[in-house]
């Protein structure tokens, strides 16, 4: 495939979605349980959920697109190292 040729629309969507759906859910997780439900209450299951198939699923799309559409492969690793990164940074908060 050239190089110049456009990733079709509904693919660019879906992993841009993925991509808000991971950072979002990974970023704001802690802000969640510090501010809005309190220090003692965790995320609710459906959020944690919510975040391992979004991180699954750019990593599945990473794999894939990484031969037909290079540069949303590559956006799509970096977002899914980002949204690891929330937790591996100590106290960010």
């Amino acid at each position: 495939m050239a190089q110049n040729e456009v990733a079709p629309l509904m693919l660019r969507v879906l992993v841009f979605v993925t991509i808000g759906c991971a950072l979002t859910t990974g970023w704001l997780q802690p802000l969640y349980e510090m501010f809005i439900v309190g220090s003692a209450v965790l995320a609710p299951r459906w959020w944690i959920y919510l975040q391992l198939a979004s991180l699954g699923v750019l990593l599945l799309l990473c794999l894939l697109l990484m031969k037909r559409h290079r540069r949303l492969g590559i956006i799509s690793w970096c977002a899914f190292w980002i949204s690891i990164l929330a937790h591996m940074v100590p106290g960010y908060l």
